[in-house]
């Protein structure tokens, strides 16, 4: 976690300006000071305080590159703000480019290290952006005062340096970390002087603390303070010259690896595991005994992350960046040998260029020049920072095919490194063969269907990406060859790519992402598995129908000790039926008002029967595919396990089984004629279980749970999520012994149309959605429970306890037949309330009158497609209310723009038509006075 001192008065000012921002335009708040200040450390302190959380519907965070581009950023903050892994924006037949995401939300974005000055960019960008509600605000981060200039909408914000006193307990932060200065006094001395000549810049003393923590000699530190670098004067040369300390205090080892770091753009996000490869490839990581060099690699890593030459980006603990500052540095200390290409600029490349990397659509320029430095060891295709943010911005509607020729790897035969990934090439010369040194080849994203056979001459490959080449058909066959190979990523879903024959002579991979088996005489076996004892992380078996013999099945997992995730999968799976109800949110807008999303989620399920069948051919519906699936038994050290297309009528025989003690998570998908789940409930380590699409069960039972008489464990003792969905013949979940389930919180039953019983009692459970179960018409006992979301019917609320209603704080209700049935006078404790889809009654308007004042705790009252339903023109609002949202439902609507319009000035925020009723209102007003002025 980043410490952060002394910035509690400019965070408060900052959520104080964002709080109280009215603006009906988008507000634009530029934080400004020089680098190694700490403005995108104040950023994200605004950006994850819980008020700023609560006050904005959405949020997102964008680093922004030099020259960047409308289409890239827009997918960025689409990314950003919705967490989706892949988005493609782009414009469509030269219609305007839109940020629909923002609409009718008031929205929080901050966009970090703005740098450049082209206004009429800038202006572009925030005309795009300009589609949320009153209140939403960029926050800007720049060392320009210029930008701040003409991005501003009110003043900006100059962050100044730490007071001294704060700084050095920053620094002390850092160097001492948590021992007792008074055992430290004479280093405190020291560090006192040298707090001085870091002037308050918290990035310089970061730097600094975190080079001597480990350091205990005194001449060091005096060595440190003495240091001539200090006389540089102004606030720039104290950070660049604590910078300039910092890299050249780490180990040469580390030195090198982190000089790496230059060939690419400033704020990259980097991924641990590829720059730990393409360390590897290079020869940078020095042997240490056994170790594996990719171990070996991620310490150097780490080490570089605690001495903050990294930084992690959020809570993301898988994507890390480099301080601007600290880029600019390793960019000036490698310049005779690492070359950024940039605007087809190949001239200023010189001879003795060994590492090179250029943008996607530098490629074609650069194999048409003559400029191709003799000794290069790298050659990387680098995607401006806003493509590392996993936009998956589509080169087939970009670029036209490239063709490479066939020389073009002749002269670079001491290349190591070459990644062509993200770029729209169709196939690879057969003179790559000519690369002899080659040990990273990077072809994820390209258009590339065969590789050529040359490439298995390659014998010191190490990785070949192959991952999102969907055209792919086929690898080479004598791809076995290349057995110094540790880490081959392929394609999934819509390829389906055989394993060659001899794979098991790969034995030193780590990574091998699926592995398919196919039925021809030419392909590998599944017991070649065996042998490839090395794999680690996440593994993928599909294709397990294609299993000709059960011979040797049982030994190809038992051994593979490594694995953390293992896919089991009979066919191809497109997952269109796992949509839970809560996902048709992604329909608004788009499903009539009179179309129930039940309705929706039941032509969705129609219109996918005939795919899901593809997963269960008629030929696997026999004995073979359970005996292959009980001897396939993996290692007991795995932690996640997902079956898929499974067509037996029981499970292996070692599910369940308690010796699996590190399992942490199932999912059971698409296994259509299983009738009897597995006993999972003596899984210790089990918190997360998910069942999708069993559609041949209808009873859960003592089973379920499992029994060991030598153990006696209760069951399920670690779950905490449970997830049952599609499961169209279900009927009953029928017992559950005491002290089961001690720790579950989350129950979800979405589209069981058969289900009428549920255990008696889920002790701990907190959440419980329901959608689609028309069955169920008793709730089981639940003395945790505070949230309830779903279509719950009317014998459900009349059987549920007094006790129960009365905790609720968290309610949604939808198709709900009868909401004069619903026991609001009870609602005591509830804090936020959705109503959607209920048809027409004219009970529920004196209902809705009569209870909803004496909710007294309703902080937030929503209502969707609810077109009946309506308020008289006295209506009063409970007391503590402070969001009301309000889509669809045109008498309410009529009733916030005339008799309730009194009624809704004191909350703080009303929503009417995904529009912000207070600035319409004001904007009446204001038109109104207008023509009064005109008559008077």
């Amino acid at each position: 976690m980043t410490v952060v001192c002394g910035r509690d008065d400019d965070k408060r000012e900052v959520i104080e300006l964002l709080l109280a921002n009215h603006r009906r335009d988008l507000s634009v708040i530029p934080i400004v000071g020089p680098g190694g200040v700490g403005k995108t450390a104040l950023a994200r302190l605004v950006y994850d305080d819980a008020t700023i959380r609560d006050h904005f519907d959405a949020r997102g965070w964008v680093y922004l590159s030099e020259d960047f581009d409308l289409i890239r950023l827009i997918s960025a903050i689409v990314v950003s703000v919705t967490n989706m892994k892949h988005i493609d924006v782009e414009q469509d037949h030269g219609k305007p480019l839109k940020c629909q995401i923002l609409r009718g939300k008031r929205f929080l974005l901050v966009l970090d290290n703005v740098q450049n000055e082209n206004q009429t960019l800038w202006n572009s960008l925030r005309a795009l952006l300009s589609v949320g509600l009153e209140g939403s605000a960029i926050v800007a981060t720049t060392r320009c005062e210029s930008v701040a200039k003409f991005m501003q909408t009110v003043l900006s914000y100059n962050l100044i340096p730490l007071p001294e006193e704060e700084c050095q307990s920053l620094f002390e932060h850092h160097a001492f970390g948590s021992q007792n200065l008074t055992d430290n006094l004479n280093l405190v001395a020291i560090g006192k002087r040298l707090t001085k000549r870091l002037k308050g810049m918290p990035l310089a003393a970061k730097m600094i603390g975190k080079l001597l923590c480990t350091e205990k000699n005194e001449e060091k530190w005096h060595a440190i303070l003495q240091s001539g670098v200090w006389e540089s004067t102004g606030l720039d040369g104290v950070v660049s010259s604590a910078l300039r300390l910092s890299y050249y205090g780490l180990p040469t080892c580390l030195r090198v690896c982190f000089t790496y770091t230059a060939l690419f753009p400033k704020g990259y996000l980097f991924k641990k595991d590829r720059l730990v490869q393409l360390w590897m490839a290079q020869g940078f990581i020095q042997p240490m005994g056994r170790k594996l060099p990719e171990d070996i690699g991620v310490e150097y890593f780490d080490e570089l992350l605690r001495r903050s030459f990294f930084q992690q980006i959020g809570a993301n603990e898988h994507v890390f960046t480099v301080h601007d500052l600290i880029h600019d540095l390793v960019q000036t200390i490698a310049s005779k040998e690492i070359f950024r290409i940039k605007n087809e600029n190949f001239s200023f490349v010189t001879s003795e260029a060994r590492h090179l990397s250029l943008c996607p659509e530098e490629l074609g320029p650069f194999i048409r020049s003559c400029n191709r430095p003799r000794v290069l060891r790298t050659f990387l295709i680098v995607h401006r920072v806003l493509d590392t943010c996993d936009v998956d911005y589509v080169w087939s509607k970009a670029c036209s095919p490239l063709s490479m020729p066939n020389d073009l790897f002749v002269g670079l035969k001491f290349l190591r490194t070459l990644d062509l990934s993200e770029t729209p090439i169709v196939s690879l010369p057969e003179s790559i063969d000519s690369v002899i040194h080659l040990r990273y080849l990077g072809l994820r994203h390209t258009k590339i269907r065969r590789l050529p056979e040359s490439l298995c001459g390659l014998y010191n490959l190490q990785t070949l990406d192959l991952r999102d080449s969907e055209k792919l058909e086929e690898l080479p066959k004598s791809i076995t060859n290349v057995t110094n190979l540790r880490h081959l990523y392929l394609p999934r879903y819509v390829s389906i790519i055989p394993m060659p024959q001899g794979i098991g002579k790969l034995t030193n991979l780590q990574t091998l992402s699926t592995f398919y088996v196919d039925h021809g005489e030419q392909n590998c076996a599944i017991m070649e598995l065996k042998d490839l004892v090395n794999l680690r992380g996440k593994f993928e078996i599909a294709g397990l129908h294609n299993v000709a013999s059960v011979d040797y099945v049982e030994d190809a997992l038992k051994d593979l000790r490594h694995i953390a995730k293992l896919i089991l999968s009979s066919g191809i799976n497109y997952d269109y039926g796992n949509l839970g109800e809560s996902d048709f949110s992604l329909f608004d807008g788009v499903v009539e008002d009179n179309q129930s999303l039940g309705n929706v989620h039941d032509e969705l399920q129609t219109s996918t029967e005939n795919v899901v069948q593809v997963s269960a051919p008629k030929e696997i519906c026999n004995g073979l595919e359970t005996t292959v699936f009980d001897r396939l038994r993996p290692h007991t050290n795995l932690m996640e396990l997902v079956v898929r297309s499974y067509h037996s009528l029981q499970f292996p025989n070692w599910m369940g089984d308690a010796s699996f003690s590190n399992l942490a998570s199932v999912e059971l998908e698409f296994c259509s004629k299983c009738e009897v789940l597995p006993p999972l409930g003596q899984l210790p380590l089990l918190r997360h279980l998910a069942f999708n699409e069993l559609s041949g069960l209808e009873n859960i039972g003592q089973e379920f749970c499992g029994h060991d008489a030598m153990i006696r464990i209760k069951g399920f003792p670690s779950l905490e999520t449970l997830q049952f969905r599609s499961m169209y013949r279900w009927q009953e979940w029928s017992y559950v012994e005491d002290g089961s389930f001690p720790r579950l919180r989350h129950l979800e039953l979405n589209y069981c149309p058969k289900l009428r019983r549920l255990p008696h009692i889920l002790p701990s459970l907190v959440n419980l959605v329901i959608w689609h179960c028309p069955e169920l018409m008793a709730l089981p006992m639940l003395p945790s429970l505070t949230r309830l979301e779903g279509c719950c019917n009317e014998m459900i609320w009349s059987s549920m306890p007094q006790d129960l209603i009365s905790r609720l704080q968290d309610l949604s209700i939808c198709e709900f037949e009868d909401l004069a049935s619903l026991p609001l006078e009870n609602l005591y404790a509830i804090r936020e309330f959705k109503i959607s889809s209920c048809q027409q009654n004219t009970s529920h308007v004196a209902f809705l009158e009569l209870h909803l004042l004496n909710l007294v705790f309703l902080k937030c009252f929503k209502i969707r497609r609810c077109p009946g339903i309506w308020f008289s023109p006295n209506h009063k609002l409970p007391p503590a209310l402070q969001v009301l949202e309000i889509l669809n439902c045109p008498l309410l609507e009529e009733w916030c723009h005339g008799h309730g319009s009194n009624e809704l000035v004191h909350i703080s925020r009303v929503i009417v038509d995904q529009k912000d009723f207070h600035l319409v209102a004001a904007e009446r007003t204001k038109d109104a006075d207008q023509v009064n002025l005109l008559f008077f």
